[in-house]
């Protein structure tokens, strides 16, 4: 009696379900994981997605909202809004309309629709009517609807098989059922590698702040900038892998929160050292301290003298530039300063920028965070700065390396080195000496690390260049390299007119 009633409970549950509503399609789905992408880049194209039912009733309804969920921490990093026809079994669908959907909704008229929005975690894909049996769907295949991840910050790496590949799930509005690939591309290590621009072929990737007085104007007002007429080398970026850095690319280089007020950008140039000449580059975009995208036209346009605000207000700059080909290219700009009547406004000190490259649309991203491009030193009225600069071009990472520097002033002198490695590490570093004194050691026990960090081990472990600049006065200075059998020494160059006293 009482298993006869368990059966018929049971037989009443499914007949309601039945009748209440029918149980959920299930839909199979294939993706394209074998697309490879570059750890933490900042934007790439990751595989095409298509999803087609399991059984030969299964349909997409209209009305139905499937919502792709990046995991790992990934997010969208490009806008894409595109809409399709079904077309029948076995058809990639075309897109047949695009919009940007940050600031416009999907088109009516079409079977179905894909929306993604630059920094969500996610992207829906949208139906509008319903589907035949056998119709699927299809996104990310086309330039229309690539599908773009900023994979910076997240878990994926290439080391660890367990995060190998990056990795989506699916949802529905009707809860239904998907299965198969819930992968979408495949990790591959960093190819690309930043450094600072070789000494004696490029201008100085520490440079200084000066001010001028233009002849039109001599006597009536200071402009300030650093190398006004000519490009200023900031870093270079070197690619050596086959096929790589080859199309139209997108570079921005600045930063928006926690930009150096004052100083910006007009121009960045790219010369592709590889193939020996510069790059063109095309100006896209141009963005303020706030984040606020410049119009030039509200700065008189460029042929008018309100135009030099705008490149002091360019804390980040965006251009396209048609790369050729793996090797090296070295990226230069010419910086502007706010300028005003006998006055620098922005303070003395390093500027740092955020640098980020991707394939357009998407593919290849890779970036640079918190790069310091160049030292801004105190501004003085009508005359280049007073600040000084020993330039000592060779330190022997295998032997010992001694440094004489001598404070000849009546006043505490603060000096800031910079540390250029072969490799491309760039390190700062500080020192004072009392006034009327010198100091005789090694180059690592007079100076302190500042940036990246006062503990860091690394610094002076390969052949590297020495820059020294002091707060203000003229100093002297020799560097002597030795390993205990052999000695050897020189005095150093001088970075500025005025590094040596009259």
């Amino acid at each position: 009696m009482k298993r006869f009633t368990l059966i018929a409970l049971a037989v009443l549950f499914i007949a309601a379900l039945g009748a209440g509503s029918a149980f959920a399609d299930t839909y199979q789905v294939t993706a394209g994981y074998g697309v490879r992408v570059i750890e933490q880049g900042s934007c790439e194209q990751v595989g095409s997605i298509t999803i087609e039912g399991q059984t030969s009733t299964d349909e997409f309804l209209d009305g139905t909202i499937i919502t792709v969920e990046l995991l790992g921490g990934a997010r969208i990093c490009r806008n894409v809004g595109a809409a399709y026809y079904f077309g029948g079994p076995g058809v990639i669908p075309t897109a047949q309309t695009t919009w940007n959907p940050a600031t416009t909704s999907p088109d009516e008229g079409y079977d179905y629709y894909i929306e993604a929005v630059t920094g969500d975690d996610y992207f829906i894909i949208g139906i509008t009517e319903d589907s035949d049996p056998g119709d699927r769907i299809v996104v990310g295949h086309e330039f229309d609807s690539f599908l773009c991840f900023n994979l910076q910050g997240t878990i994926y790496n290439p080391s660890d098989p367990n995060l190998q590949l990056v990795q989506v799930s699916y949802r529905d509005s009707l809860e239904n059922t998907y299965s198969g690939d819930s992968y979408v591309a495949t990790v591959k290590p960093q190819t690309i590698s930043f450094g600072i621009c070789a000494t004696g072929k490029y201008a100085d990737v520490s440079s200084q702040e000066f001010c001028w007085i233009p002849p039109a104007v001599q006597g009536q007002t200071a402009q300030c900038g650093y190398d006004p007429w000519d490009s200023a080398c900031l870093f270079r970026f070197t690619d050596n892998s086959v096929g790589e850095l080859d199309g139209t690319y997108e570079i921005t280089v600045g930063k928006t929160a926690g930009a150096k007020a004052g100083i910006g950008f007009q121009t960045i140039n790219i010369y592709y050292s590889t193939g020996g000449y510069y790059v063109p580059v095309v100006v896209t975009e141009r963005r303020n301290a706030a984040g606020v995208v410049l119009n030039p036209a509200d700065y008189g346009g460029f042929a008018q003298p309100p135009i030099e605000a705008l490149y002091a207000e360019t804390s980040q700059i965006t251009v396209e530039a048609d790369l050729a080909g793996p090797g090296t290219y070295f990226v230069g700009g010419q910086g502007y300063a706010h300028q005003g009547p006998g006055l620098c406004l922005f303070e003395p000190g390093d500027w740092y920028v955020d640098v980020y490259g991707r394939k357009i649309p998407c593919g290849h991203s890779f970036s640079n965070l918190n790069r310091l491009i160049l030292h801004t030193t105190e501004c003085h009225y009508g005359a280049y700065p007073q600040p000084y600069c020993l330039l000592f071009p060779f330190g022997a990472g295998s032997w010992m390396n001694g440094l004489v520097l001598d404070n000849p002033n009546s006043h505490d002198q603060v000096f800031t080195a910079y540390i250029n490695e072969a490799d491309g590490d760039l390190y700062v570093a500080q020192a004072t000496l009392a006034a009327g004194t010198m100091a005789v050691d090694l180059v690592e026990n007079i100076f302190t690390i500042t940036s990246p960090d006062s503990t860091d081990s690394a610094p002076f472990d390969e052949d590297y260049w020495l820059q020294i600049y002091s707060d203000d006065d003229a100093f002297f200075g020799y560097m002597f390299i030795f390993d205990g059998t052999m000695a050897n020494g020189y005095t150093p160059i001088c970075c500025t007119p005025e590094c040596l006293p009259n």
